[in-house]
């Protein structure tokens, strides 16, 4: 069964998603299929989570947009996606290994289900998807997005009825 899937890239670089298109195309035949979308800016990307179903929304952070993700991500209305995956732009690397700790931290706090620092490490995005997918299939849902975490949470404990 193969797993069709929307996700979302928020970049200014355009390397994210030219390392995604590249692994996307050499996984011809994965049970995995994301579909694509580009945007460059915060606002742009709030209103695609708003009007398509997205399982993975990836949003690149830099030093000059860390307070604007970091606030985003712990908003409700990119928080409802629940699978938001922070990627790591070169600036991020100008600074010490213990202050980059501290972003991936703050990421991770803020609501980031993953923090890649390099396009070379896509491949776990692709196992993230494969287990959403999974977890939509098991719960007997298409899309997570439009369903509070809580209450998805619940679904999946095996005690629940039906």
């Amino acid at each position: 069964m193969s797993i069709v899937q929307t996700w979302v890239v928020c970049e200014q670089s355009g390397r994210w998603a030219a390392g995604l298109r590249l692994a996307i195309s050499r996984r011809p035949n994965e049970r995995l299929t994301p579909q694509l979308y580009e945007v460059r800016g915060l606002p742009e990307f709030l209103l695609l989570l708003t009007e398509r179903s997205i399982e993975l929304a990836l949003v690149e952070v830099g030093r000059s947009n860390l307070a604007d993700v970091l606030e985003l991500l712990a908003e409700s209305r990119l928080a409802r996606t629940s699978r938001n995956v922070a990627l790591l732009d070169r600036s991020v690397f100008e600074i010490n290994s213990a202050e980059r700790r501290a972003v991936s931290d703050a990421l991770w706090e803020a609501g980031a289900v993953d923090v890649i620092e390099s396009p070379r490490s896509l491949v776990r995005l692709f196992e993230l998807g494969e287990r959403i997918g999974d977890l939509s299939v098991k719960s007997g849902h298409n899309s997570l997005e439009r369903q509070p975490v809580a209450e998805w949470a619940w679904s999946l404990l095996p005690w629940q009825a039906s």
